[in-house]
């Protein structure tokens, strides 16, 4: 009986310093694991602006192949028509 009553003294007595230690353990855990959770989605989101961009430069490259096509055109539909005349 005095060894029960012992154990029950120091949970009174530590118990809840051990407990805040504890938390604290785990705060720093689930800190830990939600930087870790978060880091691929931050390269995903890198991912799709990679996308975008580049999806963005190959319109770019399609709309500056169109004009050089058109002023060539023109110009050769210039030349033709200044000769025939």
């Amino acid at each position: 009986m005095v060894y029960v009553g012992l154990i029950v003294d120091m949970i009174k007595k530590y118990g809840a310093s051990i407990g805040e230690f504890i938390d604290k353990l785990n705060e720093q855990k689930i800190v830990q694991l939600e930087e870790v959770s978060s880091q691929p989605s931050n390269k995903s989101r890198m991912g799709l602006i990679w996308r975008r961009h580049r999806q963005a430069l190959v319109r770019k490259c399609h709309y500056l192949f169109d004009i050089q096509r058109n002023n060539i055109a023109n110009g050769l539909g210039g030349h033709f028509l200044g000769k025939t005349a």
